[in-house]
């Protein structure tokens, strides 16, 4: 028997609990709208690297339902190679 089962801490416990899921259950049934399934990878400086790539595509292998986007700079692609010269 639980001996501080009136007390004013276990009370004020159990109405943060009540008040806790009454929020979840407005919020599970709001009109919310799915988050656009899309992953942005961004590259900045140069050509993209081989591993890069493959985390890339790592990803779009794991969450074969999402888009993905890769954006560069494409005036910035020979930067590496220009600065060799």
């Amino acid at each position: 028997m639980n001996k501080y089962k009136n007390s004013s801490r276990n009370r004020a416990l159990s109405n943060l609990k009540k008040d806790i899921l009454k929020e979840v259950i407005l919020i599970k049934n709001s009109n919310t709208s799915p988050v656009e399934k899309n992953l942005h990878f961004v590259w900045i400086g140069g050509e993209v690297s081989d591993i890069a790539l493959e985390y890339i595509k790592q990803w779009a292998d794991i969450n074969a339902e999402y888009n993905i986007k890769l954006w560069y700079d494409s005036e910035a692609f020979l930067v590496n190679t220009l600065k060799r010269l």
